[in-house]
């Protein structure tokens, strides 16, 4: 968020909210969000790609069973996928939760703001 003051409208003040209390900044859990949404747009680009390869392989080699191995590969590609799309969105969940669970465990106990 950028706020503007009144006395200096020309400068731009960067006002960033950050919690004493988490155990995990904010920081890093986008850091590892924006990481694992870089390697789910790499998995489905390489399950395009392998998937194209092995259908020129079945459509070339004229093998009864190359078809069938390449819908089973397929299939366990998309599964791998959909796990990959499915991590960030596992992982924000997990960094809330340890974030919730910290100050009652004890974290950052000399500040009084953290204890409930």
């Amino acid at each position: 968020m950028v706020l503007k003051w009144a006395d200096q409208a020309n400068e731009s003040f960067i006002y960033n909210t950050v919690d004493p209390c988490d155990l995990i900044s904010g920081e890093i859990s986008g850091f590892l969000n924006s990481l694992f949404g870089y390697i789910s747009v790499g998995g489905i680009v390489l399950v395009v790609i392998l998937s194209m390869i092995d259908l020129v392989k079945v459509i070339v080699g004229h093998d009864d069973d190359g078809l069938k191995n390449f819908f089973n590969n397929l299939k366990s590609r998309i599964i791998v996928v959909i796990i990959l799309l499915l991590l960030p969105v596992i992982l924000t969940f997990i960094i809330e939760i340890i974030n919730k669970v910290a100050p009652i465990l004890g974290y950052n106990s000399d500040n009084p703001l953290c204890k409930l």
